[in-house]
């Protein structure tokens, strides 16, 4: 699957499969951003970073489970906050292109526009991919899934016999092994 632990559980992994896609996708926005800093490329590389650091501190299994994917879950709506600014951003310099852009002859307003539309789609596709890493199913669930996985199994009886040694019956051996070399532990 994504390089899980298959100890952990099922929402835990769900939850780190879509980290890696979102570390594939804030990597992109990342490099665009820093190719596009003069049209508010700025803030798309801060947003980045701020998912970036979110997604490896859980992908890298730093510290608690829950804290990391609390941690997520805030750089989360952090990062997404800064992206729809950023967005936003460009979708008015798509819409003002004639006012600042085209001081060559040979630059098409038109190309331009369609450029910067692209690239808030792009950065649109990262926020809906940063909304999906925290989900149901995703890091806000799984912050919360190692504490029920040690909880639900301790509110389920023990029978006696393997709860405690009683008192007056004969431990049973194992049986000896014969015929095994005898080594010393030193």
């Amino acid at each position: 699957m994504c390089c899980t632990d298959s100890n952990e559980p099922a929402i835990v992994r769900r939850a780190r499969c879509r980290a890696w896609i979102q570390l594939i996708c804030e990597i992109i926005s990342f490099v665009l951003s820093i190719l596009t800093v003069r049209d508010a490329g700025y803030l798309g590389a801060s947003a980045s970073c701020i998912g970036l650091v979110g997604t490896i501190g859980v992908l890298a299994r730093c510290g608690r489970v829950s804290r990391t994917f609390t941690l997520l879950c805030w750089f989360n709506v952090i990062a997404m906050m800064i992206s729809i600014i950023h967005v936003a951003l460009l979708l008015h310099l798509a819409e003002t292109v004639h006012d600042w852009c085209c001081e060559l002859e040979e630059t098409n307003p038109g190309e331009v526009r369609s450029l910067l539309i692209a690239l808030s789609c792009w950065f649109l596709v990262t926020v809906l991919v940063r909304l999906a890493c925290l989900g149901p199913s995703g890091a806000f669930a799984a912050r919360k899934a190692p504490l029920r996985a040690i909880i639900i199994p301790m509110g389920h009886p023990v029978p006696p016999e393997q709860a405690q040694v009683v008192v007056g019956v004969p431990v049973q051996p194992l049986p000896a092994a014969q015929n095994l070399p005898v080594t010393d532990a030193r």
